[in-house]
């Protein structure tokens, strides 16, 4: 019997070594364009270049997975005799959750001798890097595959996301605040501190008055609330701000003992939150 495989979206942000570390992930791109651009298949975009032209006024827009495709690769392994788990962008902010419905009841038909399950994810970037990984380690530990999908799931309303989007901007074009809001926001240099809800659903959890404030409140959120029992790490990402993330997470490590993992935001997140974002996922008391 073959191992099951597992597939996620490129809404997924895990540093390198995890990466590298599960190199037979499945990984289906959800498209974007920016700049006259589109890159559906191969981004060759660097990140630094890609979080410029968003500072410089660009629109970036971004489509669901392409479910054709998602079938055919699915497809493709299924025949050989794989199972598959799938985990991708919260169903909150993206269709595509949703939309693997009739993809799945189609290859079920066609392959009724496999398993192939879509975990809704709740969150991205991070937070399903962190559902990855740990969907990895029980395959590597010796759980089969219901007893991942029940492990996965389960942790799902516990991994709990928390971000601090410097430009309003993007928030504004994505319908998340109104004009008025974003231009005053600006003004006065209101940083709004984000969570994503049960719901997978983006909130604001409180503003703050400049980025030193956010970050003490975002750091306090994430004590209050965290635990290593769950997960004795987070990944914290950024909209090319490196230097920011590294100091928070200095901090973290100091104040919490946990292991901060470090990645760029993806873009297809950027896209609607923009450069200067940052964003810690790790695992605590479960969201409502």
């Amino acid at each position: 019997m073959k191992k099951f495989l597992i597939s996620t979206d490129t809404s997924c942000d895990m540093p390198e070594e995890l990466w590298a570390a599960h190199s037979d992930l499945l990984v289906c791109m959800l498209p974007f364009s920016i700049n006259g651009v589109d890159y559906t298949q191969n981004d060759t975009l660097s990140y630094t270049d890609y979080y410029s032209l968003l500072e410089s006024g660009k629109l970036a827009q971004t489509s669901q997975v392409n479910q054709y495709e998602a079938s055919i690769m699915f497809d493709k392994y299924m025949s050989e005799g794989y199972d598959i788990i799938h985990i991708g962008l919260s169903s909150g902010v993206s269709a595509s959750h949703v939309n693997f419905e009739p993809t799945v009841k189609e290859l079920r038909k066609k392959h009724p001798d496999r398993k192939i399950e879509v975990i809704d994810s709740l969150c991205g970037s991070g937070g399903l890097g962190i559902l990855i990984n740990e969907c990895c380690k029980c395959r590597n530990n010796g759980k089969n595959f219901d007893e991942t999908v029940e492990y996965i799931t389960k942790l799902v309303p516990h991994i709990l996301p928390i971000f601090i989007v410097d430009d309003l901007r993007h928030l504004r074009n994505g319908g998340r605040i109104s004009g008025l809001e974003a231009r005053l926001g600006s003004l006065l240099d209101v940083k709004p501190i984000l969570k994503i809800n049960l719901l997978g659903k983006i909130v604001v959890e409180s503003k703050a008055r400049g980025m030193k404030k956010a970050i003490s409140i975002m750091i306090k959120n994430i004590i209050a609330s965290f635990d290593l029992l769950l997960c004795d790490y987070l990944i914290l990402t950024h909209g090319d701000s490196l230097d920011i993330a590294k100091k928070l997470g200095e901090q973290l490590v100091k104040l919490t003992g946990i292991k901060v993992l470090i990645s760029p935001l993806n873009k297809v997140i950027g896209a609607h939150t923009g450069k200067g974002t940052i964003a810690v996922f790790y695992a605590g008391t479960a969201r409502i």
